[in-house]
């Protein structure tokens, strides 16, 4: 017997189709996260006018370029980022990089004046918003290592306000994965919404707000639901949001663009 693994592009084209409806419906912008696969045929299937990449290694980040994805649909999370991660984002000049820890900042702003540049930053806040999923795969409570306090988060304002090479872009949030309960993206949103009024209120201008990925899938009966509610998604955040329309929502599919369209088959 030998495993294999079948992907339905034909699945993925039409999942991607909808996703795209969805977010211009809601003008919401969306950045798969290559994590969930960077299969080369399904990346040249995503690789649509309207879907950037979320990557969180330089080696995502050189994959999704060498795939044909533009530098500035390109965004770098995570929070273990290397140097070489930094300096590959860095130097290709993608579209953002999530800090997550003020010494981040230090360490980009050394690579951008290196490379001559200003580099756009997101701030990554921890909002204390329980996604109720499982616990390992929970990322916006106080108790996990994930994002900037809001103490943490006014003093890298104050540190990017202070470096040329710096340019503060907005905020980005995440509170776990495999989420089903629309009500808790709402609560995401709500709470983003206050973190942003707070940033305005001190003098920043917040352009880019990302509330992550985390729209879960049907692995129970996943025919019965091959295209995740990527409206509902969007209608929950929408919901929950209080900001100037002249912020650009983000979001960050993974497993709910890609995941339904694979299968693993055994053949004897």
């Amino acid at each position: 017997m030998e495993p294999t693994y079948r992907y339905d592009l034909g699945l993925l084209d039409q999942t991607a189709n909808v996703l795209l409806q969805a977010a211009n419906e809601y003008d919401i912008l969306p950045h798969y996260a290559i994590k969930a696969n960077n299969n080369p045929l399904l990346l040249d299937v995503l690789r649509k006018p309207g879907i950037g990449i979320d990557c969180v290694s330089g080696e995502e980040v050189l994959h999704a370029l060498d795939n044909g994805f533009a530098p500035m649909t390109i965004l770098l999370a995570g929070a273990g980022k290397t140097y070489f991660d930094l300096e590959v984002a860095v130097r290709n000049g993608i579209g953002c990089i999530h800090v997550e820890n003020l010494g981040e900042l230090d360490i980009i702003d050394n690579l951008a004046s290196k490379y001559g540049t200003t580099v756009n930053i997101a701030l990554r806040i921890n909002p204390d918003v329980d996604g109720q999923t499982h616990e390992r795969i929970t990322t916006g409570i106080l108790e996990t290592k994930f994002g900037l306090t809001q103490q943490e988060m006014l003093a890298a304002l104050m540190v990017i306000r202070d470096r040329a090479n710096l340019h503060f872009d907005g905020l980005h949030f995440h509170i776990g994965s495999q989420i089903t309960d629309m009500n808790r993206f709402t609560e995401l949103a709500r709470k983003a919404s206050l973190i942003v009024a707070e940033v305005n209120n001190l003098g920043y201008d917040v352009h880019y707000l990302n509330l992550g990925g985390g729209l879960g899938i049907n692995y129970s009966d996943p025919l019965a639901d091959p295209i995740p509610d990527f409206h509902g998604w969007f209608h929950a955040l929408r919901k929950g949001l209080d900001i100037s329309s002249e912020t650009r929502v983000r979001v960050e599919p993974g497993r709910s663009l890609v995941g339904q369209c694979g299968s693993l088959e055994v053949n004897v």
